[in-house]
């Protein structure tokens, strides 16, 4: 490295590298090491999160040169910073979040043993007990150790950053293999920076958690094959976390350690040691840290997957679902929400539209960052049509191996996509938002395209860009807006308690969203609940279903 290098990027690749794999590895250390504490009768504290943080510098420090340990750590004590606070900063107004998510983490930091103590109250009226009891609690249990460390329920939703950051950082290593540091920079930006992702990563949702983490995990994977085994060490962590996170994660982690073996066999190298690190990481994950709720919910109601599978299962897609998309076949319902006009519209058939096309409907769809039709954004669709075209173009020019290498990847990741039931959602299947992206990398990599090829190959990337800008920005906005109205009614009812006096209370009705007390409290509100039946002035909390009475 020049002086001018070293002057203006402090880390090489090898730090960079270090920073992702402490980035990926402290979500599955703080839930591990909650887990740990839960399980042996303790209570967390800043003790749990001191140990995995420590876990995670000794993992930077292992796969760091020895040149760029002191470097990586620091960079990556700036990220912990910088993530801590902009979590902090950023209220969580989803409806899951504020519903059931909170709710656990502050339950499990309250103390709640799901291990050991009696499942919460049951009331088949108010279903987010029903979620907290029954679901996984993987990325809880991270959330709630950083909870009870800084009193910040906001902070735990950090793990999402986290996350986020690691997909990035680790794709770039694993691009740079075979591309420039300029392509491979753009391409790891738009691999992480996929729209559920950043929707979601100032909230507790997990549907962005799942794919940075299968990002995460698929580039630990592929450096395990290509560098060295010893990347399966946080590879088989983030398995740890990455299974307790959501139900239909187990079957994508388990489709991406397949599809690694597949890998190892067509390579014809050495198999055994991978598939029983990976086999016993499985294992454990559903076992031991997954003890509840997989366990016991087989135990207790017959099938692991409860209470979306087995005897009592709940359906909670058709609430969701636009009545039109009912009796329509997978294939139809996931074409017409790729090729269609995003909308959260119900009870009207989905509508197709000329590619490239914006609708300002699109942009307020596109502003609840949960959108059911076309959530990929408006130009998803165009994107897929012209990565057709451009691979059309380009194909003849790519080798045998090369050949073989992307077939091998899209159907993976087609397999990933499917194996959904429900692949119309962009949520569910947030790594859909890949297939244009996967067709513009290998045609960068490729050696013999013509100039009309190049030129279809820059419009590509443009669009997607586009793209991206399109279906996040809406929500950015939208999201800037209700955090400063929210933020500044907090603090008129702040004023409104402080003037009334000491012991004054403003009267509240959680409904559904009693995690929402924490969020006075941290704003220094003192509340009373009751019915607010003899209030003459209800009004409803910013962005949310609590009913408080104003004063």
């Amino acid at each position: 490295m020049n002086q001018w290098t070293k002057r203006f990027f402090w880390i090489d690749r090898k730090g960079v590298l270090a920073m992702g794999v402490m980035a990926a590895v402290l979500p599955s250390l703080l839930a591990i090491a909650g887990a740990v504490t839960l399980a042996c009768g303790g209570k967390l504290n800043i003790l749990t999160t001191l140990l995995a943080m420590a876990g995670t510098a000794a993992a930077g420090w292992r796969f760091a040169g020895k040149e760029q340990r002191k470097r990586a750590l620091a960079c990556f004590g700036l990220l912990l910073l910088f993530v801590g606070l902009a979590s902090w900063c950023v209220y969580d107004l989803s409806y899951d979040g504020q519903a059931y998510h909170q709710e656990a983490v502050i339950q499990l930091a309250g103390g709640w043993n799901p291990y050991g103590d009696a499942p919460l109250q049951e009331d088949t009226k108010n279903p987010p007990w029903v979620w907290i009891n029954h679901y996984a609690k993987g990325p809880w249990l991270a959330a709630a150790a950083i909870y009870a460390a800084t009193g910040f329920i906001e902070m735990g939703k950090a793990i999402n950053l986290l996350a986020l950051a690691a997909s990035g950082l680790l794709s770039y290593i694993v691009l740079r293999e075979k591309l420039s540091a300029r392509v491979s920079g753009i391409g790891a930006a738009l691999i992480a920076f996929n729209p559920v992702s950043l929707n979601q990563v100032f909230t507790y949702g997990n549907d962005g958690l799942i794919s940075s983490l299968m990002i995460v995990l698929a580039a630990l994977l592929a450096l395990a094959y290509w560098k060295s085994r010893a990347m399966l060490i946080p590879a088989t962590l983030v398995v740890l976390l990455l299974v307790n996170i959501k139900f239909t994660a187990v079957g994508y982690a388990g489709l991406i350690c397949a599809l690694y073996v597949i890998t190892l066999m067509l390579g014809r190298k050495k198999r055994v040691v991978p598939v029983v690190v990976l086999a016993l990481a499985g294992g454990v994950g559903l076992g031991v840290l997954g003890y509840n709720p997989y366990v016991t919910n087989w135990l207790d109601h017959g099938h692991p997957f409860h209470p979306l599978a087995g005897s009592e299962k709940v359906d909670i897609i058709r609430s969701n679902m636009l009545p039109a998309y009912v009796d329509l076949p997978v294939w139809e319902k996931t074409a017409l929400s790729w090729f269609g006009e995003s909308s959260n519209r119900f009870g009207e058939y989905p509508r197709l539209k000329v590619p490239f096309a914006v609708l300002p409907s699109e942009l307020a769809a596109m502003a609840g960052g949960d959108t059911r039709i076309g959530g990929f954004g408006p130009w998803f669709g165009g994107t897929l049509l012209l990565s057709a075209v451009l691979l059309a173009a380009g194909w003849r020019g790519m080798n045998r191996s090369a050949k073989r290498a992307f077939l091998l990847f899209m159907a993976g990741l087609l397999a990933l996509i499917f194996v959904n039931p429900e692949p119309w959602w962009a949520r569910y299947v947030p790594h859909a938002w890949l297939l244009p992206l996967a067709v513009w990398l290998w045609m960068m990599a490729g050696e013999r395209l013509g100039s009309f090829g190049m030129r279809l190959r820059s419009m590509l990337i443009l669009a997607i860009t586009v793209n991206a800008l399109l279906a996040t920005l809406p929500t950015v906005g939208y999201t800037a807006y209700q955090n400063t109205a929210l933020r500044s009614e907090l603090g008129a009812l702040r004023q409104q308690v402080q003037v009334s006096g000491e012991h004054a209370a403003i009267e509240v009705m959680y409904r559904n969203m009693a995690s929402n007390r924490v969020r006075l409290e941290e704003a220094g509100i003192r509340t009373k609940v009751t019915t607010l039946d003899g209030c003459a002035s209800q009004v409803v909390l910013t962005s949310s279903d609590t009913v408080y009475c104003k004063p």
